[in-house]
């Protein structure tokens, strides 16, 4: 998508057949809006449009009749405009229900217009639908070739890149690395350690730990925390935590100054951290380790959306008991595949979370593809057996 768009401004058009992109990320919209992608598309565009006489008060026809035409005069602008209309990220939306939203208003923008290119990107598990018109496409991996240049660029070393590709090539990430995100962790992991970890876990381990501590620790660099034992470890639980609560609680993975407050006040004296210190203690956490960024004015997320997940499935791993989480089962798909891989019993933990926790039936087919999806790039080694089932016989 960035891409897509850079290559507007050097050579004027998008995607060599459009006059303009109009991006939206979707994990920035507002779920709680009625039709969510128009209210941002007509936000994004600064369009303002004014009916005189009618309230959201009034009758309930006449309400939605001028939404259903707000609707149509949205989409016959950005038709006019022959844009492309790109919406990163729906996978990132909190819930099924803004999902199902957000899908009933592209349905309505297809149909509307005639000139226009849509373009959707999310994780393949997360989007099920069949829409009219839109054809799908996964982004092929990364050759051999491609993947020796990109180390070769990054360890700027022909021994250092030969020596790391072998044991790529050679480890159970063989098939998966291949991934961008992926080998770029690995390649920061083989600068630090000369080494490459053997499951994901480890890689989400050490990233957090590249973040957190040694890229300070690696230019002698000493931050001294503003909080008496705030000190890494103490500062992975609060961000665990912290994780959690915005995937459950607050549903969101870009979060504002309020929501981080509301976090901050609802989770602040587990961790022995002062009242009312929100902001400060961001700031801390975002200066002196780069997990937290803050991605515009008065807004903050997770260095990437991986991160956010493994460090909430941390959380969900150190509680004594998954019943806890009960009623935020739906939420936490990938989070769950994550925790039985950090497991210490990863056999007895899935059985655990399938015969006490989540019910199939009642849980969606897209959850359990997206938690089954997720499970198998975590491998975690599910030795079954009697002795698994010890636990919870």
């Amino acid at each position: 998508m960035q891409k897509i768009c850079l290559d507007f401004f050097r050579t004027g058009k998008v995607l060599g057949n459009y006059n303009l992109p109009v991006l939206l990320k979707l994990r920035n919209i507002d779920g709680q809006a009625k039709y969510p992608l128009f209210q941002a598309l007509k936000a994004s565009l600064s369009l303002g449009i004014h009916w005189s006489g009618i309230r959201d008060e009034d009758n309930a026809q006449d309400v939605e009749f001028y939404h259903s035409v707000e609707r149509k005069l949205i989409a016959r602008y950005i038709d006019s405009l022959n844009a492309a209309i790109l919406l990163d990220g729906f996978d990132e939306l909190p819930t099924q229900e803004v999902r199902e939203a957000v899908v009933a208003d592209i349905e309505t923008l297809i149909g509307s217009c005639a000139t226009s290119r849509l373009i959707i990107t999310s994780r393949s598990s997360d989007f099920r639908y069949t829409l009219p018109g839109l054809e799908m496409f996964e982004i092929a991996p990364l050759s051999q070739d491609q993947v020796r240049t990109f180390a070769n660029r990054w360890l700027q070393s022909e021994s250092r890149a030969k020596d790391f590709l072998a044991k790529v090539f050679s480890s159970p990430f063989a098939d998966t690395t291949i991934r961008p995100l992926t080998i770029a962790h690995l390649c920061a992991i083989y600068e630090r350690i000369q080494d490459i970890p053997e499951k994901p876990k480890s890689v989400y381990r050490r990233i957090v730990q590249l973040l957190l501590e040694d890229w300070d620790s690696q230019r002698s660099i000493r931050r001294p925390s503003s909080y008496a034992k705030f000190d890494h470890d103490r500062k992975f639980e609060f961000l665990a935590h912290l994780a959690f609560y915005l995937t459950t609680e607050l549903r969101q993975l870009r979060f504002s100054t309020d929501s981080l407050k509301e976090a901050y006040g609802s989770i602040h004296a587990e961790h022995g951290l002062p009242g009312a210190e929100a902001l400060r203690v961001a700031e801390e956490l975002e200066s002196h380790s780069g997990l937290i960024l803050e991605s515009g004015r008065g807004h903050f997320e997770f260095a990437h959306k991986s991160i956010q997940e493994y460090l909430a499935a941390d959380y969900l791993n150190r509680l004594p008991n998954l019943s806890l989480v009960e009623k935020h089962i739906s939420l936490l798909p990938n989070e769950l595949a994550i925790a039985t891989s950090l497991s210490s019993k990863p056999a007895a933990f899935l059985v655990e979370l399938f015969l006490r926790v989540v019910d199939v039936e009642r849980e969606s087919t897209p959850w359990l593809a997206a938690y089954m999806s997720r499970l198998a790039l975590e491998k975690p080694e599910l030795n079954i057996g009697a002795s698994e089932y010890s636990a919870i016989a």
